[in-house]
């Protein structure tokens, strides 16, 4: 987990959720916080949740939106990671 603490929610059983934060998508997407908040209003950025201290997001939330915001080279590769 990273310096920024995720949020804990108890789900159905004992699963527990860790939910990020906008720093911590950021990062991952290695986009700004200013664009990610950005792409949050304009409706174009990943799924997010309103929860109490802020917008967070889910981990399979974000990574489901870059698969779909994947595309295909002229070659029909996916690009190298």
């Amino acid at each position: 987990m990273s310096r920024w603490e995720a949020m804990r929610l108890q789900g159905s059983g004992s699963d527990v959720v860790e939910l990020l934060m906008d720093q911590e998508v950021a990062v991952r997407l290695r986009v700004s916080v200013s664009t990610l908040r950005r792409w949050r209003r304009g409706g174009i950025g990943p799924p997010w949740v309103r929860a109490v201290g802020g917008i967070r997001y889910h981990p399979a939330d974000v990574a489901a939106w870059v698969e779909m915001n994947t595309h295909a080279t002229v070659a029909g590769r996916r690009p190298a990671a």
